[in-house]
């Protein structure tokens, strides 16, 4: 985090050029969407951001146009398109979705990846359009039927990976240390037994900055560029 500030602070145009101008072209390289033999977190936020900026595209492209094509007075008749929006809600509805099921799994001391994974179970099974419950009644793995394709998450490991901490004696030591700079790059050490306090987590920020970037591109005019040579 404190890398990506940094890099952001050299490239960000002045103050006074913003202010002068008020213009900007921004260029959003989207990484490709994932599906391996073995998918696992990572896979899943990647393909969080896919199936977000595919329903930014659905909207702009057909939503806008048709609407800039009424207000013109020009007849267009009604396009079918795929909205992928109540995927997206699965993944990041507030109390039911995914990530929102895995940050409660991190709160919880007695939560584990399985739980977790039967949370999304009960969540979810019933939702035949874009969830598939496995017939296994092992509980780690789910699939979700994504735009561009169905994936099937194996979830060993999420909880970890989503809390993404440092134990207190790490944090103890670096604290300690002479080099004033390491105290800029770590969180407070808090009580581990304190639950009232809000757990920061790998999802809520992924979440956080995919609604702010969502912000952004809504408040632009966004132009699309296909790639004609995907990479191998």
């Amino acid at each position: 985090d404190w890398l990506v500030v940094e890099l952001n602070d050299v490239i960000k145009p002045s103050e006074a050029a913003l202010a002068e101008e008020n213009r900007y072209i921004g260029l959003l390289d989207i990484f490709g969407f994932e599906k391996f033999k073995i998918n696992t977190f990572e896979q899943f936020c990647i393909n969080y951001t896919n199936e977000s900026l595919q329903n930014h595209y659905n909207g702009y492209t057909f939503v806008q146009d048709e609407l800039e094509c009424k207000q013109e007075g020009i007849a267009v008749p009604s396009v079918e398109y795929p909205d992928n929006g109540k995927c997206l809600a699965m993944l990041d509805k507030n109390k039911t979705g995914i990530f929102s099921l895995l940050d409660e799994a991190c709160k919880a001391p007695t939560a584990t990846d399985a739980t977790f994974t039967e949370s999304t179970w009960e969540n979810h099974a019933d939702n035949k359009t874009y969830f598939v419950k496995p017939k296994s009644t092992r509980p780690d793995k789910f699939t979700v039927k994504h735009y561009a394709s169905d994936v099937e998450y194996m979830t060993e490991g999420w909880k970890e990976k989503n809390s993404d901490t440092l134990k207190n004696p790490i944090k103890e030591c670096l604290l300690g240390s002479n080099i004033e700079w390491f105290q800029t790059l770590l969180p407070p050490v808090v009580d581990e037994k304190d639950r009232t306090k809000k757990v920061s987590t790998v999802s809520s920020k992924f979440k956080a900055q995919m609604v702010s970037l969502r912000e952004e591109l809504s408040s632009t005019e966004s132009h699309f560029v296909r790639t004609v040579k995907p990479n191998p």
